[in-house]
């Protein structure tokens, strides 16, 4: 009986096992517990945050659009940015993840159960 490659890649995808990321196993053998981010929610990683403050600064800076300006205003916003701007991106994302949570409880639950 010859399959066709739409019934394989069925087959396939009924028994592939699903990802494990090494971080994981890493820390499990240690008691932890690794919390990924959703995709796309920039305003929930304060290093995204950072990213994009750093890729502004740049930007606004680079008057000839060369690499190594790019590259020079990079490494100088970089080494401007320090603990007291990083923990002011920690807590906007705290607030904001804090924020989810709020609106999430206000959103009324229907049991399902008869």
């Amino acid at each position: 009986m010859a399959l066709k490659k739409v019934e394989l890649k069925a087959i396939c995808k009924q028994h592939k096992p699903a990802p494990v990321l090494q971080a994981q196993v890493l820390a499990r053998r240690f008691d932890c517990d690794v919390l990924l981010l959703p995709v796309a929610h920039p305003e929930l990683n304060p290093i995204e945050m950072v990213w994009a403050n750093v890729k502004g600064y740049a930007a606004k800076k680079n008057a000839n659009y060369s690499l190594s300006d790019v590259e020079r205003l990079t490494s100088e916003r970089f080494g401007q940015i320090g603990a007291d701007e990083w923990s002011k991106y920690v807590r906007h994302c705290i607030k904001v993840e804090n924020d989810y949570y709020d609106a999430a409880d206000k959103i009324p639950f229907e049991s399902t159960d008869n």
